[in-house]
C-alpha cells in the first residue's frame, strides 16, 4: 500500500507541476534557475517522443508509448517480488512517469515539458518534465534491484556449495 502511494503521489506532482507550468510560463520563454543557466524553466510543448524527436505522427506515438508500457509492466510482473524494495520502488516510479507522459499525450496531444538542465556546452537542447525525472530515476531503482537480488543469487548458490 505503500508503494501505490508513493506512484500516486508522483503521479500527482507531475500532473501539477505540468499544469503549473502551462498556468504561469510562457511557451518557449526561458527563466534561469541557477546561476550560469545550468537550469531553467523553459515550457515547450513536446509533441514527438523523448528529447522532441518523431515529432507529428500522434498515433504511431501513442500506440508506441502504451506497448512499450505494457511490455514493462508484464515484465515487472514477473520480477516483482515482495522483498526487493528497490524493485518495487523504482517499478512504481517508472509506471508513475509513464502513467503522467502518457496521460498528457491522449488529454493533450502533446506532452508539457519545462526543466533544462545545462550539462557542458553542447548539452542543453533537452527539456524534461517531473514524470521523466521519476521515470529515470525509477530506472535506477530497477538497475539497482536488479543487481542486489542478482547478488543474494550467487550468495545462494555459495551457501549451497559450502554445504
Amino acid at each position: 500500500m505503500k508503494i501505490a502511494s508513493i506512484g500516486c503521489l508522483a503521479f500527482l506532482s507531475d500532473y501539477i507541476t505540468k499544469r503549473l507550468a502551462e498556468a504561469r510560463l510562457p511557451l518557449n520563454g526561458d527563466l534561469k534557475v541557477l546561476p550560469g543557466g545550468k537550469m531553467a524553466l523553459q515550457r515547450i510543448n513536446n509533441e514527438g517522443t523523448a528529447g522532441g524527436y518523431f515529432g507529428g505522427r500522434r498515433l504511431v506515438k501513442v500506440m508506441a508509448a502504451g506497448m512499450a508500457f505494457l511490455s514493462f509492466v508484464q515484465s515487472l510482473i514477473y520480477k516483482w517480488r515482495k522483498d526487493n524494495i528497490f524493485l518495487r520502488l523504482g517499478s512504481t516510479l517508472v509506471l508513475a512517469g509513464g502513467l503522467g507522459n502518457l496521460n498528457d499525450r491522449l488529454t493533450r496531444g502533446h506532452v508539457t515539458d519545462f526543466l533544462r538542465f545545462k550539462v557542458g556546452k553542447n548539452f542543453t537542447r533537452l527539456v524534461y518534465n517531473v514524470a521523466d525525472l521519476f521515470i529515470f530515476l525509477g530506472a535506477f531503482f530497477v538497475a539497482l534491484g536488479e543487481l542486489v537480488k542478482k547478488i543474494h543469487e550467487l550468495r545462494r548458490t555459495d551457501m549451497k556449495r559450502d554445504d
